[in-house]
């Protein structure tokens, strides 16, 4: 069999890599991703023994984020030669919207590791008019034995009384510990785009209560109103304590200007949200009360300095998953998970990778034992059990058709938390110091431009909603230049803390060819090209820029 994957970031080589390289049926893999990503992607894979083809293409999908005609038709090539039904998708936000529509566009399979919301229903009629056969969201607690054998148990008495589950409370807790300006390069599962992490490796709880709320349904509990209550905890906050003196203490140090503008971090992406779901009934009674508890930063085994190319990766993680569930004075079902990866042999109580599930029963009335004790170990066994039953045509567990509750709420809670802070005067910004033989090319602003009149500054702009940083790069450099970059990598970040607030991302890129350049003139007046021994001479020019220059030489 072969298949193809669209991204192959730090969650596609955690699981997917190992997955596809371990099945012996798996015969061959068409890789789709980034041309700025080759040599990680070389390297990488020059250590697999996955037979695979890589497929770069450039990161410029076109306006409003279709995909260019000529990628559809390489890539309906390379399907058809390699007899292609199944694919798997790992791509950031922006980019799974485009392969999603190009694989149910051709009928093939798909399994999703990122949570739909806004696009829901739009997609789900795509697939049902698609020959596909199978639209799986990951969805790995469904298919864990440890959560299957607590929703028998609880299946059996809710069934048996006729009675709702009450109380539902779910944690999670990463082991994630960034520093301030790790926050704003980021590339996996990135704040700065407005999602996190917590839509990623959170996602999976929300879905985990949608599979305990079903059980309500299968017995005639269907709930007709839903209510939330939520808040978050964001980068500024855990940086008001966590931050300067506290890095000291313990021997970090950070640029002052981040802690200076810690006010700005409010814009990032929540590191933990905490959600109180009420479930009525048509008469307004309560069915069931959930309260969920998700946390990015949590325990870590020793110190985290240093933002690691793979945040899965090291012995410093610690994830923790809590359950506590009860129906009324029936049962109460509490389960405790933990994992690091330090090791996966040690399964009992206090290993590595351990779940616990303790069953505490009113025997007066259901009877069995008041006391019982359940151990399960080796989580990701159940990652690694959905994803061979896609690729098997199995039974799902995980659809999209089963999956509406869970994003519905996901979308409820993430409109309902926007609210705390107003962002009509924050942008993201992205700047691009562009090199040709040596030379960087300077542009002087329009006389009559609005904002910095006559100033010279270099290619770039804002950020649009929804847009990724190096995708509103590219977009500003073909606007503002004509010019295709494609090789560019991060220099810094610049902070603007006045009545209008800006985070910008300043970024290099050489350039082999300027026959194509072509100066927006609607937003230049003049522009040239210079030597770091001359940027003195262009005084209005912004010291960051000119320290810049001077340091590349």
């Amino acid at each position: 069999m072969n298949c193809i994957l669209f991204g192959l970031g730090c969650h596609a080589q955690r699981l997917y890599l190992e997955f596809l390289a371990k099945e012996k049926w798996i015969d061959k893999v068409i890789i789709v991703d980034s041309l700025t990503e080759k040599a990680r992607l070389e390297s990488l894979l020059s250590k697999t023994s996955l037979q695979y083809e890589l497929l770069l293409l450039d990161r410029l999908m076109g306006p409003s984020n279709i995909l260019l005609s000529k990628y559809e038709q390489m890539l309906q090539e390379k399907v058809t030669q390699n007899a292609i039904k199944k694919a798997l998708i790992s791509t950031d936000v922006a980019g799974s919207k485009l392969y999603l529509d190009f694989c149910l566009k051709n009928g093939i399979d798909v399994m999703c590791d990122r949570p739909i919301m806004d696009e829901y229903q739009e997609i789900l009629e795509q697939f049902e008019q698609s020959s596909a056969k199978m639209f799986e969201i990951q969805a790995p607690k469904r298919a864990h034995k440890g959560y299957q054998k607590i929703r028998e148990l609880l299946s059996e008495v809710v069934g048996e009384f006729q009675v709702p589950i009450t109380k539902i409370d779910i944690s999670y807790s990463g082991g994630i510990w960034n520093m301030p300006s790790e926050s704003f390069v980021q590339e996996n599962a990135p704040s700065k785009y407005g999602y996190g992490k917590l839509l990623h490796s959170g996602y999976p709880f929300f879905d985990l209560l949608a599979f305990f709320t079903e059980i309500n349904e299968e017995h005639g509990f269907s709930y007709s109103k839903r209510s939330l209550l939520s808040t978050d905890y964001r980068p500024n906050d855990f940086y008001r304590y966590f931050g300067k003196v506290f890095h000291e203490k313990v021997g970090v140090y950070e640029k002052e200007e981040h802690y200076d503008n810690l006010e700005l971090l409010k814009n990032l992406e929540a590191m933990a949200i905490s959600a109180i779901i009420d479930y009525q009934d048509p008469d307004e009674n309560s069915l069931t009360r959930a309260r969920l508890e998700l946390a990015q930063s949590g325990l870590l085994t020793e110190p985290w300095f240093d933002l690691p190319e793979d945040v899965y990766q090291g012995d410093r993680e610690v994830r923790q998953e809590l359950l506590d569930i009860s129906v009324g004075p029936l049962i109460t079902i509490k389960a405790f998970g933990f994992q690091a990866s330090e090791g996966t042999d040690k399964n009992q109580l206090g290993g590595f990778d351990q779940f616990q599930i303790r069953v505490f029963r009113n025997t007066a009335i259901i009877g069995g034992k008041p006391v019982e004790v359940f151990e399960f170990g080796q989580a990701e066994v159940a990652e690694f059990d959905q994803l061979r039953d896609y690729f098997l045509d199995k039974d799902s567990s995980s659809s999209i058709r089963k999956q509406k509750e869970a994003l519905s709420l996901l979308a409820e809670l993430q409109l309902n938390r926007s609210q705390r802070f107003k962002q009509e005067n924050f942008r993201f910004a992205v700047e691009l110091l562009l090199n040709y033989k040596g030379d960087y090319l300077l542009c002087k602003r329009s006389s009559t431009a609005k904002i910095a009149p006559n100033i010279w500054n270099i290619p770039g702009g804002k950020v649009k909603y929804h847009e990724g940083i190096e995708e509103a790069l590219i977009r500003e450099c073909k606007e503002e230049t004509n010019l295709d970059v494609v090789h560019f990598h991060y220099l810094d970040s610049i902070f603007i803390n006045k009545a209008h607030q800006r985070i910008v991302y300043l970024y290099y890129a050489e350039v082999e060819d300027i026959s194509d350049l072509a100066i927006d003139r609607s937003e230049f007046d003049n522009w040239d090209w210079i030597s770091a021994a001359d940027v003195d001479f262009y005084q209005s020019l912004n010291p960051h820029l000119v320290q810049w220059i001077k340091k590349l030489g």
